[in-house]
């Protein structure tokens, strides 16, 4: 939530000031948000996963390739 503050001070004023039907109102846009962000970042974190697991078996072949 640090790259999308927007985010977190709408959910904090609707926590602490909004009423009902407000809340209603941006209940799906920060819904949608939260979920692009938990998307994105498990799409890092399997894209990171990949990339580690590709240089080890480099980094493997190039030694055995020394030999």
């Amino acid at each position: 939530m640090v790259e999308n503050k927007h985010i977190y001070s709408i959910m904090s004023d609707g926590v602490h000031n909004l009423k009902e039907e407000k809340c209603r109102k941006i209940f799906n846009p920060i819904k949608i948000g939260l979920l692009l962000i938990l998307e994105e970042k498990l799409r890092k974190k399997k894209k990171d996963k990949l990339l580690d697991m590709n240089s080890k078996k480099l980094n493997k072949l190039n030694s055995e390739l020394q030999k």
